[in-house]
């Protein structure tokens, strides 16, 4: 370091040497032409000659006797002008072609920036400090904090993608994400894995004016709800995911043989696509999802109620894609279908757990909005459990595609609020589909990414073909410290080299005393920074590397310099911290399942005593004469009691009743259906027609029509007025009288 500091004076001096002698030269050349043109009108000739030059160069005579007429001082001036221009141009022209030759950048050009270079970037990439928006220019609060003295502008390049690389411990949250936040620049998605950053910045994005929502996964009952479903508005939106949930619940192993995956994909899309298609927006969840996979073990006779669900749903629409979906699954045979449906039960067991139920029913996070007002999302995730990661993944995948539909769909290029994301522990949250595309074109739609990795080796093990497209869509990398060699590597690589001047000293003596000395410097390569400078990186400094620009090495950012510093909370006195109240215990949608259960345990519960009163024998009603019908005129109460004596029949035959285990719907239209509740099911199911009624004997019909009138009279007795009720009694006696 020393050496190269004593290399770059002795140039600088060399260059300040070069521009004093040029100019003196230019000076003294000057003279000479103005003396040379005084001699010529002295000896009045009519123009100057290479005598009267001579002349001037001798200085013979008044050395101030000077002559600037243009008749003898351009003659001589424009000539020699030229000359030295055409001179100089190929002095340059050869500097530029045979860069590399030129002493002490022969090795490499590579050198940290100084602060006149810092100055001259700030002024080019940056918006200045404690400038205030106006009709001329932006804010200085668009500028993306990086290191002490280091900034970038949002828009100034490319993108606004970052990569911060830094270790455990060297304040990544404290010296690059709070100092990002405070800036107040636009909404942001912020991975939380302890939830320290909702507590203390929640207060002061609130006074911001601010909507913050919560997706916290270490304590569900106090979080705002999530439903995947709720963004679903095409074919593609199921496809991507199923595919967050299988990639981030394989734990990272992929089956040898595709067709397991592609068949359990397959069933998951049939199930889904069901859901979206025929089912209300309250059932539109992955619990759902999960309990009717519960339904697809088959019985004896190899069918199961998942299959007379699809099958009924064929009879509607046969080219529907969930049939077709379903259809691929069903080419595997029993005991491989088994297998599949056993895996994705397992894969999507969380959601049979009450908290994860009551998380994922309802949507409270409305993400389209994040870019129309001012809104910071924080999602806290376990620290070393990875359990719930495919929610995050999801809810990040379905984020960007959103946000790029609602942007598309008001035609506003980019978003009117920009959207930052900063994804902290950018390796818990699992493979985001295509997300090496979203980085390259999502600056279009004023989004941008901040992704906190602790070394190379974990993005290059999530994305194991496509981590050098992430690394290059980030214009700016920031290096924190670490101790992973693959990345100290990385840094000095991307460095690059620098042309160092080496001396060497020789020395050589006489037996009688005498000798000599000898220097000889030589200019060599070296890298910027060497795999050791980067591993002993000073505590508290960074490396930064912008793209198209000289590394630059400071320190960190001082957060508590930052003007909205103060509005931070504390976490060591608890003063000003945010606190999350939002109890998510029950939702509202979680309620009216529970209250829909309750009703349809009740309607079996009459089903069932309706099936017993059909097979006992049917009394006789009461037969009443003119007289007695005449007294019930005056007396309701009577007429109930009446009523009440007569036979309680459904009508429905048994052996039906036994083989309905669905609820039907009646066919109205493609996508509209009409639901009545029959057998025990609970409403999980819906076909396209009644169940199929065994035929019977004729006497057995006789008594079932029989039956049904009288069941029909009698329950609509009650609520009959008293012409109604002696009517139907009248017709009940002469039935049985046979008249």
């Amino acid at each position: 370091m020393a050496s190269n500091y004593v290399d770059k004076n002795r140039l600088r001096q060399k260059k300040i040497l070069i521009i004093v002698c040029s100019v003196a030269a230019i000076l003294i050349l000057v003279y000479i032409c103005a003396r040379a043109a005084w001699y010529a009108a002295d000896a009045g000739a009519d123009g100057t000659t290479i005598a009267h030059l001579m002349a001037a160069l001798m200085m013979q005579g008044n050395p101030l006797d000077l002559n600037f007429s243009p008749k003898y001082f351009v003659p001589f001036v424009v000539p020699v002008t030229l000359l030295c221009g055409f001179m100089v141009f190929g002095t340059y022209d050869t500097q530029v072609r045979d860069k590399h030759k030129l002493h002490g950048t022969e090795q490499g050009t590579a050198k940290f920036m100084d602060t006149k270079m810092l100055d001259m970037y700030n002024m080019k990439y940056t918006y200045p400090e404690g400038s205030k928006e106006t009709d001329k220019g932006p804010k200085s609060e668009q500028n993306i904090i990086l290191t002490k003295n280091g900034r970038v502008g949002f828009g100034k390049l490319g993108n606004d993608n970052i990569l911060v690389i830094g270790g455990p411990g060297t304040g990544k949250s404290w010296a690059v994400v709070r100092p990002n936040i405070l800036q107040e620049y636009g909404s942001y998605v912020i991975t939380d894995p302890s939830g320290e950053l909702l507590a203390t910045c929640g207060n002061f994005l609130i006074e911001r004016g601010y909507q913050i929502r919560v997706l916290n996964l270490v304590d569900m009952a106090h979080s705002n709800t999530y439903n995947p479903f709720r963004y679903i508005e095409k074919e593609e939106d199921v496809m991507t995911l199923i595919n967050c949930l299988i990639n981030c619940t394989s734990d990272g192993q992929k089956s040898s043989d595709p067709f397991w995956e592609k068949s359990e994909t397959a069933l998951l899309e049939a199930i889904i696509f069901y859901l979206i298609r025929y089912r209300s927006k309250e059932e539109q969840n992955f619990t759902m999802v999960s309990r009717l996979l519960s339904e697809a073990k088959a019985d004896k006779n190899g069918n199961s109620k998942l299959d007379n669900l699809f099958n009924r749903i064929r009879d509607i629409d046969p080219d529907d894609i969930c049939v077709r979906q379903y259809d691929i699954f069903k080419q595997a045979s029993d005991k491989t279908a088994q297998s599949i449906l056993i895996t994705a039960a397992v894969r999507l067991a969380p959601f049979n757990i009450d908290a994860v139920s009551n998380l994922t029913t309802e949507d409270q996070m409305h993400l389209q909005t994040l870019g129309d007002r001012k809104s910071a999302v924080f999602i806290i995730v376990p620290q070393g459990d990875n359990t719930y990661s495919f929610l995050v993944n999801m809810m990040y995948s379905q984020m960007f595609s959103t946000l790029y539909e609602h942007a598309a769909k008001t035609n506003r290029f980019p978003l009117p609020v920009p959207v930052r994301f900063i994804l902290d522990e950018f390796a818990n949250i699992g493979v985001i589909p295509n997300f090496q595309q979203k980085l390259t074109t999502m600056r279009k739609y004023g989004l941008s990414c901040m992704i906190f990795i602790q070394a190379i080796g974990q993005i290059k093990n999530l994305y194991k073909d496509d981590w050098e497209t992430i690394k290059g869509a980030c214009m700016v990398q920031l290096y924190l410290g670490g101790n992973e060699t693959s990345t100290h590597e990385e840094i000095v690589k991307m460095a690059g080299k620098e042309t160092i001047r080496t001396k060497s000293v020789g020395q050589s003596s006489s037996g009688k005393g005498t000798g000599s000395d000898s220097r000889n410097y030589q200019y060599t390569g070296r890298d910027l920074i060497t795999l050791d400078e980067v591993r002993r990186l000073r505590p508290g400094w960074a490396i930064c590397m912008i793209a198209g620009q000289q590394p630059l090495y400071e320190e960190r950012y001082p957060t508590q310099n930052h003007p909205n510093a103060k509005y931070l909370g504390n976490l060591k006195t608890h003063e000003n911290l945010y606190e999350f109240n939002y109890c998510n215990a029950k939702s509202s949608s979680v309620k009216r399942l529970e209250e829909n259960r309750k009703k349809l345990a009740e309607k079996r519960k009459e089903l069932q005593r309706s099936r017993v009163t059909s097979a006992r024998p049917i009394s006789s009603p009461k037969e009443l004469n003119r007289e007695e019908m005449e007294k019930l005129r005056d007396n309701p109460e009577e007429v109930k009691k009446t009523a009440a004596q007569m036979p309680v029949t459904t009508g429905v035959n048994e052996n039906a009743a036994k083989e309905s285990d669905a609820t039907i719907i009646q066919n109205t239209g493609p996508n509209r259906f009409r639901e009545t509740t029959y057998g025990r099911t609970g409403g999980l199911y819906r076909a396209s027609f009644p169940p199929k009624i065994n035929p019977m004997p004729a006497s057995e019909e006789a008594k079932r029509y029989e039956a049904e009138s009288l069941n029909r009279a009698s329950q609509s007795a009650a609520d009959m007025n008293l012409t109604d009720l002696l009517s139907a009694c009248e017709q009940i006696s002469n039935k049985r009288n046979g008249t």
